[in-house]
């Protein structure tokens, strides 16, 4: 390519005028500016294509967290157009750590099973180009739960609320007063002030029980008793007994407690029912 000095005389050596000059420079400095800009466009798109694929927004996990659902792995955001994804599952433990990879699950989806309950998932994401392949992880998913009985209802605790018609006694199923509290407790001696007792109810594979009909009663029976009371959504009933004139004086002994519960229109010493003997203390 000629310099401007040579090419100015050239054109002058040649009778160009001076428009015709300045015409000429102006397509050969346009041209110059094309050249370089394609070259350089050029050198860009080929330094890209030297790497492997780079994510910059991390994968993702959709879908209901049930048992027999599916999940769905949305593979993220990436830079150096992968042409290819591959996808492990791995089932962790419920804070997302000790995670394994799950046997035959290498598909965008995973339909949860009995294996996954009470655990979280993750999914492995590798992308490739035909530069090379980068892997990374998911974060993890919420904590997997049954499918449930019929009126399963999952609770803000992460608890699963059923009715107390959805626990048979025919499919070996029990109901269980899994906690009761007491308030105050200890309770004062020479004092009649209320005492509250609150009463939990689960069955047998775990699920806080709603409409459960709960009893209580001192035994012997130095406090009133109150009449039988339903579970609420989350599995708590509260009762409210008095002490009566015969409560204990000595704040050395316990006061025991009795407490059944059942389900209505079953025999209360059958079918699904439990019983449970509790305490509480007293003091001066």
């Amino acid at each position: 390519m000629k310099t401007l000095r040579e090419f100015h005389r050239s054109s002058a050596s040649a009778g160009a005028t001076p428009a015709r000059i300045v015409a000429l420079l102006a397509v050969t400095i346009v041209a110059v500016a094309v050249f370089a800009t394609i070259g350089s466009a050029s050198s860009v798109t080929a330094a890209a294509a030297q790497y492997a694929p780079v994510n910059t927004g991390a994968p993702t996990i959709s879908g209901s967290t049930i048992e027999n659902q599916t999940l769905t792995a949305n593979e993220g955001v990436w830079t150096g157009q992968p042409n290819a994804y591959a996808y492990q599952w791995l089932r962790c433990d419920a804070a997302g750590n000790a995670c394994a990879d799950i046997a035959g699950a290498t598909a965008k989806t995973y339909k949860l099973q009995a294996a996954d309950i009470a655990k979280t998932l993750r999914v492995r994401i590798t992308a490739s180009n035909n530069d090379g392949k980068t892997t990374v992880t998911s974060g993890q998913s919420a904590v997997i739960i049954g499918s449930g009985p019929a009126g399963a209802v999952k609770l803000p605790n992460g608890e699963t609320s059923i009715p107390v018609s959805s626990v048979s006694i025919a499919a070996g199923q029990r109901l269980i007063v899994s906690d009761v509290t007491f308030t105050p407790n200890p309770a004062k001696v020479f004092s009649n002030a209320p005492i509250l007792v609150r009463v939990k109810v689960k069955d047998t594979r775990g699920y806080v029980v709603r409409g459960s009909t709960v009893f209580v009663r001192t035994t012997p029976e130095v406090t009133s008793t109150p009449p039988e009371q339903l579970t609420a959504s989350d599995g708590w009933v509260t009762l409210t007994m008095v002490p009566q004139v015969d409560f204990p004086k000595n704040p050395a002994y316990n006061v025991q407690v009795y407490v059944r519960a059942r389900k209505a229109g079953e025999d209360p010493l059958g079918g699904v029912s439990t019983r449970r003997l509790v305490q509480f203390g007293l003091a001066r």
